[in-house]
């Protein structure tokens, strides 16, 4: 019985319920013990043998009932039941973005729309709009949707995949033949989105690590394997797993390796090599290629060659590399962070010691864009204070939503007032840590913030956001944006662009036209540390702050849980993007922060 296979069966029990549209806690039931299963490091059967399944969250009664039928018989009664019903293939309809389950069960109900496929061909054809529920323009949404999920199949958010890689990675550790293993590839430079797991190991014998890598619970199916040396891998086995494959000077070995496919259908593979050549191979197998492609041109300089399997001499002899300092102390450069290492000039700013001093988690001073029970967080203004205060913060900013949100509770501003009254009276009641009152205003479609200026004057701060009227033109977004920034009261903008990562495209806006004018009015811009979210896009870090504009990192938290996890999540990229202490806003002590608040600066 292998995890990844009862773990399937339980994720396609709770989809095939969410289809049918039953009991919305049984479902998330079967989906949590799906996800529970997929990371454990122990073998299912091993837990059923011992009568531990209890012990592990997410696995009740019923679900170990359910595992014991799958042990005892290679299948689960009520699986086979809901196969009997519809066909596996209606899953894949969940995964449209806007279908939704009931217009899912419509469409294979009335049209027999049982894939992917059999979607599109009948929004092509017209079938789709004929079905009650549907309309022209819900087809059209269904189509982009559609597109969208074709355009990211084989993707997958980093902050999942990171996930897993540490299980992953954390089960080599507790081996006492490695002396070390790390995750490598994009989740290293902390891609938002990848394409699968990459780890390195270090052992002086690669075999037995190899065999226990496949042998893993959490593996699916072994995809490729190599005990290593001067034979290369085929083309095919070096696309499989993620992008951490490099090319290899002639005569160089090849590290031993394997690829597998874990239960949910990422893909990880695993390099082994010896310990003198573990930090040049993290190097290669994490930095982009033209991050590598810079370093072998410096090594050349220098009659050294980096290669997949360690750093090498002009006669071929290994240069230890037992850590990714070493490669950069041979290459006469200073050590380059894993989030720069994207061929963007890290590498001459390395050589030239201009290496920025990136921000950090200590650096924070301030908690911004906090959504309490106000709107549609699950804890009080009090809790998140708490919460706040403990973590080392000296303010906090309230920022729930407003009124054109409905959706997500949002505030009338009768309701805002109030909870402005209730700031005002919990920080008031509160040591150790300022409250202030904000809100995530809504930029509406032609650009006016959500609220009338005379209420957002009365408020400390505001977030302005987009949360709706994503398909408006380039020249229309642009338009929207640009109002919203020359509004005086406006003073971060929130998640600039409303993008939802593998699942809806950021609104079409030019981008230079809105950091130009952010840095006209004083407006600064967020980082928000959602991972589905991830917005502003690394990318324009950068010119964001050349131009002299604030960045605020937040966490966008609805729940206590939430706030260091989406915080590590947003630092992660601001670093990535190479921001500062210096250029994030909410590095700032209370005063500075209000400050440099918009509002503020007239």
């Amino acid at each position: 019985m292998r995890n990844a296979d009862v773990a399937r069966v339980m994720e396609e029990i709770g989809g095939l319920m969410r289809f049918r549209g039953d009991n919305p806690f049984k479902i998330r039931a079967y989906e949590n013990a799906a996800q529970a299963i997929r990371e454990l490091a122990e073998p299912l059967d091993v837990l059923l043998a011992e009568g531990r399944l209890r012990s592990i969250p997410g696995i009740g009664a019923a679900i170990e009932k359910k595992i014991a039928d799958y042990a005892a018989t290679g299948s689960v009664p009520l699986h086979e039941k809901l196969l009997e019903e519809m066909p596996i293939g209606v899953l894949e309809l969940l995964s449209v973005p806007g279908l939704g389950p009931r217009r899912a069960r419509a469409a294979y109900k009335e049209a027999g729309i049982d894939s992917l496929d059999a979607l599109e061909a009948a929004a092509m054809e017209g079938t789709l709009a004929a079905i009650p529920g549907f309309g022209p323009k819900s087809v059209e949404a269904i189509v982009a949707a559609l597109a969208q999920v074709r355009k990211h199949a084989g993707r997958h958010l980093g902050y999942e995949a990171r996930a897993l890689a540490e299980i992953l990675a954390g089960r080599l550790r507790d081996r006492d033949d490695l002396s070390a293993a790390e995750v490598a590839g994009d989740l290293r430079r902390a891609m938002e989105v990848v394409d699968g797991i990459v780890l390195v190991a270090a052992a002086d014998e690669a075999a037995p690590v190899i065999d226990a890598f496949c042998a893993h619970p959490m593996t699916a199916e072994v995809l490729s394997r190599s005990a290593g040396g001067r034979k290369s891998r085929t083309a095919k086995e070096s696309k499989s797993g993620a992008k951490g494959s490099r090319a290899k000077a002639a005569g160089s070995p090849d590290p031993a390796e394997a690829v597998v496919r874990l239960g949910g259908g990422l893909t990880a593979r695993l390099v082994v090599v010896p310990p003198d050549a573990f930090g040049a191979t993290l190097v290669v197998e994490s930095g982009s290629a033209d991050h590598v492609a810079e370093l072998r041109e410096i090594g050349k300089k220098k009659k050294v060659h980096l290669e997949s399997s360690g750093l090498f001499g002009p006669r071929g002899a290994r240069v230890a590399t037992p850590d990714e300092a070493a490669v950069y102390r041979a290459l006469a450069l200073a050590f380059v962070p894993p989030e720069l290492r994207e061929g963007g000039g890290e590498v001459a700013a390395a050589r030239d010691g201009a290496l920025p001093e990136l921000v950090q988690r200590s650096d924070l001073r301030g908690l911004v864009h906090i959504h309490t029970t106000w709107s549609d967080g699950r804890v009080s203004i009090e809790g998140m204070a708490a919460a706040a205060r403990e973590r080392g913060f000296s303010y906090m900013v309230v920022c729930d939503h407003s009124r054109s949100t409905s959706i997500a509770g949002g505030l009338s501003i009768e309701d805002l007032r109030r909870q402005i009254d209730e700031v005002r009276r919990v920080n008031e009641a509160t040591e150790g840590i300022e409250i202030l009152a904000g809100s995530e205003v809504d930029i509406l479609a032609d650009g006016s913030l959500d609220y009338p200026d005379d209420v957002l004057a009365e408020l400390d701060c505001v977030v302005a956001s987009v949360h709706a009227a994503f398909r408006l033109s380039r020249r229309e977004q642009t338009t929207r944006l640009l109002r919203a920034l020359a509004n005086p009261w406006l003073d971060i903008v929130g998640h600039p662009t409303g993008r939802k990562l593998l699942s809806r495209d950021g609104i079409d806006v030019d981008m230079e036209a809105l950091l130009d004018a952010a840095a006209e009015h004083g407006v600064a811009l967020e980082i928000n540390g959602d991972p589905h979210r991830l917005d502003l896009d690394w990318r324009w870090h950068r010119a964001a702050t050349d131009r002299g504009i604030l960045l605020s990192i937040d966490p966008d938290a609805h729940r206590v849980s939430e706030i260091e996890e989406l915080l590590a999540t947003g630092i992660e990229f601001a670093r990535k993007g190479w921001v500062t202490k210096e250029q994030t806003l909410n590095a700032r002590p209370l005063r500075a922060f209000r400050a440099a608040l918009r509002r503020n600066q007239r």
